[in-house]
């Protein structure tokens, strides 16, 4: 599910792939990390916990589109 203010004011990852009309797979989850794009952002501070719920949210994803099951949404910007 795309979060309009994804587009809106933070030059999402996915975008400039959304410009040219590329599907991309965008993962990111917000208010839960203090140490984002700071220079305490390192291996040592980050969410275990949360990156390995996001890495099996990714696997699963990537999983049903190869075999099929994906529908893609509309984004309105």
């Amino acid at each position: 599910m795309m979060v309009e203010r994804t587009w809106a004011g933070g030059g999402a990852d996915a975008c400039p792939f959304y410009d040219k009309n590329i599907p991309a797979l965008y993962f990111v989850n917000t208010n839960s990390y203090t140490h984002f794009h700071l220079p305490s952002d390192t291996p040592e501070t980050l969410n275990r916990e949360l990156f390995k719920k996001i890495t099996k949210l990714a696997y699963a994803t990537a999983w049903q589109i190869l075999i099929g099951n994906y529908q893609k949404e509309k984004v309105i910007r």
